[in-house]
This record gives structure tokens, sequence and C-alpha cells, in this order.
């Protein structure tokens, strides 16, 4: 199961047409893992948020400033998911157990940790050449290193391909999963790759922990004439979006959750995530670059949507959680 990292906000302009890339289908996809956290480090090196271990998870040691249009589309991205890790751990009280499935580079165990957040278990889920990779730029690291090495036993790195149902359960016992102990499930631009029978049994397998939420990002509205040249550009890229027909709209996103044994679920775009962070914190980062392309944003950020799903066996208040900031 290759990482799948959408190209994100700003890398499916309208203006964009581009020519088809090496390699098709999942290798394609498995192909933006790198152009994502380039991205992260671009946005990183502007000020957008504070991340001291992306720069070692980056194929070049070169910078590469993006476009204002994918630095704040990714700070809008990450901070909308670190929220939910960060109160979802709260709200467990030490007892969390994180399943982030195709995470790529993704630097999340680290920032959070740095940051004093205790998980039980936090698992990072990938193909095996991403996991393999992974693993040797974290020997690299003496960043990382100075934090991993006291959380041997709390984080897991496994290769596990999602698209089969015997791997889910399988998944469980190699990652050294509790089914009794709170659970979130984070999937960025997964489900959308994978034909609805194999994201259905993913949510489904989510579903079953009786405490547990799912927080889910992904591009939508596909129909409309901004959203097929998203498409186009997505797939000329190698990255066939297979799932999109099945939940285009954001009724469709809730209801895939609750169909699949979620107690609650809701869904938004992109623009009301945004609108949703700290107005402060916003408001800093927009002073870090001019933006001009008031519309492209706006159209861009109603195409991607975050959705999140909740099961409270132990009330801890999860459908509360991600809502705002405390």
């Amino acid at each position: 199961f290759p990482t799948t990292h959408c190209p994100g906000p700003g890398h499916c302009r309208r203006d964009q047409h581009q020519a088809p890339q090496a390699g098709s289908g999942m290798d394609g996809v498995a192909k933006t893992n790198d152009d994502a956290t380039q991205s992260k480090r671009s946005a990183v090196d502007l000020g957008y948020w504070q991340d001291e271990f992306i720069k070692s998870f980056c194929v070049t040691f070169e910078k590469q400033r993006k476009p204002p249009l994918i630095n704040r589309g990714y700070y809008a991205r990450v901070m909308s998911v670190t929220r939910f890790v960060r109160q979802f751990a709260d709200a467990a009280g030490g007892r969390a157990q994180v399943v982030s499935l195709g995470a790529g580079y993704d630097t999340m165990f680290w920032r959070l940790r740095s940051q004093g957040y205790q998980f039980r278990r936090f698992v990072e889920v990938d193909c095996e050449d991403v996991v393999a990779q992974k693993r040797r730029m974290i020997e690299r690291s003496r960043a990382v290193k100075r934090v991993h090495q006291d959380a041997e036993d709390v984080y897991r790195l496994v290769a596990a391909d999602i698209r089969d149902a015997d791997k889910l359960r399988q998944l469980s016992d190699d990652a050294g999963l509790d089914s009794a102990l709170p659970t979130l499930f984070l999937a960025e631009c997964v489900l959308v790759y994978l034909e609805g029978g194999s994201s259905r049994a993913v949510i489904e397998w989510a579903a079953s922990f009786p405490t547990s939420m799912f927080v889910n990002y992904e591009p939508i509205n596909p129909h409309d004439p901004f959203g097929k040249v998203m498409l186009r550009n997505l797939e000329a890229r190698g990255c066939a979006l297979l799932g999109i027909e099945a939940c285009p709209t954001l009724d469709a996103q809730k209801r895939r959750f609750t169909d699949a044994g979620f107690a609650g679920s809701e869904a938004i775009t992109m623009l009301q995530a945004y609108a949703s962070l700290p107005v402060d914190d916003r408001k800093r980062a927009e002073r870090l670059e001019f933006l001009d392309e008031l519309e492209e944003w706006n159209l861009i950020n109603s195409h991607y949507t975050l959705s999140w799903a909740w099961r409270d066996a132990d009330g801890l208040g999860l459908d509360t959680v991600g809502r705002n900031d405390p």
C-alpha cells in the first residue's frame, strides 16, 4: 500500500496542464510523498509552523520555496489534522492510540512528542519501500533519535497493504494495538485512492474499536468545471482517484462513516476548516506571505474536505473533538 499524500491545495490549480509523468496507478500516488514532504518543509522554513524534524525526511537538502497558495494550503491541512490529534490525546488522558494510514514521511509523532503529548501507541502504516526508507531516515537524524530513543515502546512503523481485508486484521497484531483503548485513525488522501469496497473495509475495521475516531482529508466535488480539471491534473500525475465517485459530496462523506458503524460524523470543506483555526495564529500565518490568488484559494479549498467520525463507548466526549481549540 503506497503512501498516499495528495498533492494537496495548490497542486490542482485550474490553470495547470501538466504532461503525464513517469509511473501510473499506485506508483504515481507513491511519488507524491516526496513532493508533500518538500512542500511542508517550504512552509516550515517560512515560519507557518514549527517542525525541527521535517528536513530529516526530505530526499534533497536543497530548499525549494513553494508558492504562497501551496504554503498556506499545507498550513491549513497540517494545523487542522494536528488539532484533532492533540485534542484526542487530551481526551484519552495518556491512553490514546493513533493509527496513521499512508503516513509517508510525516513527522506528527515527533512534533507532538517533543511538545509533551503522551500516547500509548502511535502507529504509522505504509508500503514496504516507504517504511524501509523512513527507518533509514530515522536512524540518520539526530533530532528524531533524540525524541525517538525513549519512545521505542510507543512508536510502530508497519508495512502493510490495507487494500487487503485480511491484512487489516493482521495489522492490529503487528502494531500491538489494543481495541479496548481509545484509538484515532488518520487518513490524508488515502481512502480516495481506494476502490469503494476497500475503503469501506478500512472504515469498518476502524469502527470495530468501541472508542474510536476517524479523521479523513481528501478531494471532493469532482463534477463541476474546477473539479474536472482537478481530476485531470491528478490523473496526469499518475494519481487516479478511484474512490471519489463513491463519496463526492459532504453528505456522502458523512454517510460513509455511519453506514460503516460509527455513531456520528461530520464533514466540512477545507475553506471552513481554515476559517475555524485560531484567529490569532491564522492572521500570523497570513502575514508571512502575500496571497493575491483569493479566488483560486476559495475554489481549491472548497474542493477538499475534512471529515471525521466517532464511537464513544468510554464517554470521552469525542463528538466535540476537533471542532475548535479550547
